[in-house]
């Protein structure tokens, strides 16, 4: 059986609700499915519980006249997944424009939030978002407040075709999520990352993404904002492996597409960098080395 949840990695933990509802939905028989319809009722309380903040955040925001756009955990479990509790949220992310940042963080102060770290007034300007802990019914839940949805790309304009692509959110009237093509890039960008917690997720996100038919992505915007972005790459990196991997309907010609132009060196050592944790980069000198004659 799989035993007890605790003892997997936290990545492992969140793939359980959705290997539960595949398992019953196909009535695939399974050793240790107690374990996860437990997993899968655990993750319907949180989710729950946190778009129950959620709501409360959003009509804050529209109060404030704080246009705002979910993205990544929140808007996937709304707008990909079947049912919300299949994709477990740790956090909110929300989007606001530059010149709304600071008075979106007063916002949520004004709900009883509090900033998780205090950043020199420095650093603040190369930062593309803060974290915020609010309580809002049953328990804590943090709030990532973002003026730019990647920190590769932190400019004031460089988010104005997501603002302008976003769409309503089901369910949540008023509310506005990324499209699903600017979803996947994102999706992709952050799959790629080195984290203390490995983001296999990533990949249940994507294909929940691509299998969509209801919600088709545009691959052609895909390409141009991914090349726009310098991000074609990585994005063509990720696309390929779900090919490869689990077949997912990718069109030819977009992976072609962006897997044509040749990077550039500081796009590959920005990729390296990005995608090894530090322990490698210091021990794997040649890392970088490789990079650099790419």
């Amino acid at each position: 059986g799989l035993g007890d949840p605790a003892a997997l990695d936290p990545a492992a933990r969140r793939l359980l609700p959705l290997a539960c509802w595949n398992l019953e939905r196909h009535a695939i028989p399974a050793p240790g499915l107690d374990v996860l319809r437990r997993a899968f009722a655990e993750s319907w309380v949180r989710s729950h519980q946190i778009l129950e903040g959620l709501d409360a955040v959003l009509a804050a925001f529209r109060v404030a006249r704080i246009p705002v756009i979910l993205f990544k955990g929140a808007a996937l479990a709304l707008g990909a997944y079947p049912k919300a509790s299949l994709r477990p949220m740790v956090d909110v992310d929300l989007l606001v424009p530059h010149d709304a940042w600071e008075e979106a963080g007063r916002v949520l102060g004004r709900l009883g939030a509090e900033r998780t770290s205090e950043d020199p007034e420095g650093r603040r300007a190369m930062l593309h978002g803060t974290e915020h802990l609010l309580r809002i019914g049953a328990g804590p839940f943090a709030v990532d407040l973002h003026r730019s949805a990647l920190w590769e790309c932190r400019r004031a304009g460089d988010d104005d075709a997501f603002r302008e692509g976003a769409v309503p959110v089901p369910g949540r009237e008023g509310a506005r999520m990324l499209c699903a093509a600017d979803e996947l890039l994102v999706v992709c960008v952050h799959g790629l990352r080195w984290s203390q917690v490995r983001p296999v997720y990533w990949v249940a996100d994507a294909l929940m993404l691509v299998r969509d038919a209801g919600r088709p992505v545009d691959w052609v915007r895909l390409v141009d904002e991914a090349r726009r972005r310098r991000l074609a790459g990585p994005v063509g990196a990720a696309l390929r492996f779900l090919v490869e991997d689990f077949d997912a309907p990718v069109p030819a010609s977009a992976l072609a597409e962006l897997e044509a132009g040749r990077w550039t060196l500081r796009d590959r050592l920005e990729f390296e960098c990005r995608s090894r944790s530090p322990q490698q980069l210091l021990v794997h000198d040649d890392v970088l080395t490789k990079a650099w004659r790419a």
